[in-house]
């Protein structure tokens, strides 16, 4: 029970049971270009906190185990006329079933952010990036943020009738339900702070800002960050 404990810790990229300083994220990248897997390597093996496991084709077979335990895929999408980018991210997929995958693309192409965000991506990021925007971008995703312009998660949802836009019935104004923390939560989640930036802002542990969260989905019938800030960027909560 304990060795599963720990290794789900580990997964997380969280300190040992014991304390110490936290894993680094695992990352994985993924190009047609070798030229562009080498150079992203290369920059992102020297940010702190980052080790790369691998980089590969697309349309590479060959895994090396330590690979599968990827936390984070960089995915380069070429442009459309190139290529599909589902189609790029879907092979990713296959490949790393278990990772958060991160696309680098022309983000001044909503239409194919739509469409990689649609097609598995936790957020998307310009290729213009400078290495630093590119690392944070990294850490956001692995922690369970979604990088992505907040207009674009809306049009992305609204635009796939499969997902609720709202989880409470028309007419009813879940949010109402809210404790005045709890909304303070939301607000921040909607201007894209990450667990850990709203603790550090509101001087509370992290572990309760996530108390909070769960139940402000609870309380708006919503299953995850995602549709609860489509929900207060509907109700203009921020």
């Amino acid at each position: 029970m304990l060795a599963t404990a720990q290794a789900r810790r580990i997964r997380r990229g969280e300190p040992p049971a014991g304390g110490g300083p936290a894993l680094p994220i695992r990352l994985a990248i993924v190009s047609r270009q070798r030229l562009i897997r080498d150079a992203l390597a290369a920059v992102l093996g020297r940010e702190e906190g980052i080790q790369i496991l691998g980089r590969a084709g697309p349309g590479s077979d060959e895994i090396h185990a330590n690979e599968r335990e990827a936390d984070v895929v960089l995915v380069d999408i070429p442009p459309p006329a190139r290529s599909d980018g589902a189609d790029f991210l879907a092979a990713a997929r296959r490949r790393f079933p278990d990772a958060k995958l991160l696309g680098l693309m022309d983000t001044s192409d909503e239409a194919l952010m739509v469409k990689a965000l649609k097609a598995g991506a936790k957020g998307c990021v310009s290729t213009k990036a400078a290495v630093s925007q590119l690392g944070k971008a990294i850490r956001s995703v692995h922690e369970g943020e979604v990088w992505a312009r907040r207009h674009l998660l809306v049009r992305c949802l609204g635009e796939d009738k499969s997902v609720p836009m709202r989880g409470a019935p028309d007419g009813e104004d879940a949010a109402g339900g809210l404790t005045p923390r709890e909304r303070e939560i939301l607000r921040w989640l909607a201007l894209g702070a990450t667990n850990k930036a709203i603790a550090r802002a509101l001087v509370i542990r992290e572990k309760t800002v996530k108390t909070h969260l769960g139940n402000v989905f609870r309380k708006l019938r919503v299953t995850g960050r995602v549709q609860a800030v489509v929900y207060a960027l509907r109700r203009g909560l921020p």
